[in-house]
């Protein structure tokens, strides 16, 4: 083999870990930050870390200055396998990134199966599409029910939001029974959100229910539902959404007339 096409070879080998030493530097310059984090002077992974930005950048440097040196003194193989080991080295983290890339979307696919649904049906509600929406997420609930991760804990797969949406779309299309039910069920996920207890307050109340009504609006008091919509309110009118607030100041219209109705009808029966 003529030196011509050895050293062809051997910079073909070495291009590609050469020109990854330019991130390679950046991460051994930036390495000592792994100890910024409280603790991390006492955990094994910020050495193992800055362990392997040096050598990543040692072994690459030192194998493209030999290989470079052997082809000089025409040693061709020993120039070829220090290529060899330079590229081998450069392949390991490449290789553990795609496998980490394919194991994060199959991890997300099955701990997030629906998400695709729910941006489907945020949409629709947005659109005032309700009959379409509650199709979606009836769907999307009920493939929450057989994936395996779900079937551990739903919160995760986005029930009770799901829930919630739908109940608001059976809410908009005037079903208020199958709405105050949709709000129960996503009490389940959220026991503690007061805005579920505001909307099934309106739900029972268009059903007629005004005492369990009543009591609902107690509760979302007691969990601050006025100071959670007016914070909502100021948020969204700093922000380039801002029909977004008008969108939760007609909330909290909507809920202060609900207590004044529920307070009028406490006050005749009394």
């Amino acid at each position: 083999m003529n030196k011509r096409k050895a050293t062809i070879i051997v910079i073909s080998g070495q291009a590609l870990p050469i020109l990854s030493l330019i991130p390679a530097l950046l991460m051994v310059v930036m390495s000592p930050m792994a100890f910024d984090a409280p603790g991390s002077s006492h955990q094994l992974a910020p050495y193992l870390f800055i362990l392997a930005s040096f050598g990543y950048v040692f072994v690459i440097g030192y194998c493209a200055v030999a290989s470079f040196v052997a082809l000089g003194s025409d040693n061709y193989n020993k120039a070829f396998n220090l290529s060899k080991i330079s590229l081998s080295v450069f392949l390991v983290p490449v290789l553990f990134q795609i496998i980490i890339l394919i194991a994060s979307f199959r991890f997300r696919s099955e701990q997030f199966p629906n998400s695709k649904d729910d941006q489907r049906a945020s949409q629709l509600i947005h659109e005032k599409r309700y009959a379409e929406a509650t199709a979606v997420l009836s769907v999307m609930l009920e493939r929450s029910k057989e994936n395996k991760i779900c079937k551990a804990d739903r919160s995760h797969c986005g029930a009770g939001n799901a829930y919630f949406d739908r109940g608001q779309a059976y809410f908009k299309l005037g079903k208020y029974n199958e709405a105050a039910e949709d709000y129960t069920a996503a009490m389940h996920f959220f026991p503690d959100h007061a805005p579920f207890y505001m909307e099934r307050a309106m739900a029972l109340y268009k059903k007629g229910d005004y005492k369990n009504s009543l009591e609902d609006v107690k509760k979302s008091e007691t969990l601050g539902i006025r100071k959670q919509l007016k914070e909502h309110i100021e948020y969204w009118k700093h922000t380039d959404y801002s029909e977004r607030s008008a969108e939760f100041q007609q909330k909290l219209d909507d809920y202060e007339e609900l207590v004044r109705k529920l307070n009028a009808k406490t006050d005749n029966a009394s």
